[in-house]
């Protein structure tokens, strides 16, 4: 459905609110995937105060360069855009969900995908490979876990040795008290 000019000053606008109020911006191409997974992501994001819309592109490019945030070749990409922005304190949560979305789906289906394009963070614009390194980064609450976990097996085994000693100890007949 072709936008009259003014629907599309209204859609600029809205895209030029949303990339000066979001922290970070991420665009991420949908491959194959239909309305009941697209929607199923909005519902993930919602808990990560996160915004995701799908762009038009010749007017998100337009948003951009208002911006003076650098470019990309969005024209040339065939597939429906999402641009998602965070909004919230975790900035990265969102990269999380999109991550296990794709392992469900590769599970499931062979086709169905998101792909990163891009990442602006404060203007600056970084490839797809850095956000893709970032969604599987894990998070602050699992590597405390992992540290703890590495705690724990050395502490376990010294006292699974000192109990060894004391069983061996009292098959011996010795006592504890030398008095």
């Amino acid at each position: 459905m072709a936008l009259t000019k003014k629907q599309k000053q209204v859609v600029l606008q809205g895209y030029i609110d949303v990339l000066k109020d979001a922290k970070n911006t991420v665009l991420v191409l949908q491959k194959w995937i239909g309305v009941n997974q697209s929607n199923q992501l909005r519902k993930n994001l919602v808990s990560t105060q996160t915004k995701a819309i799908v762009v038009r592109k010749r007017l998100f490019l337009r948003a951009m360069d208002e911006l003076w945030m650098a470019q990309s070749d969005l024209w040339k990409v065939d597939w429906t855009i999402i641009a998602v922005s965070s909004m919230g304190e975790d900035e990265f949560a969102w990269l999380k969900e999109v991550h296990l979305i794709n392992k469900s789906f590769k599970k499931a289906w062979k086709k169905l995908q998101y792909e990163y394009l891009g990442w602006w963070y404060e203007k600056e614009r970084k490839d797809a490979a850095y956000v893709s390194e970032l969604a599987t980064l894990p998070s602050k609450e699992e590597l405390i876990g992992k540290f703890l976990f590495l705690l724990k097996y050395p502490i376990q085994s010294f006292t699974a040795t000192l109990d060894q000693i004391r069983q061996k100890h009292e098959t011996e007949g010795g006592t504890t008290s030398d008095a």
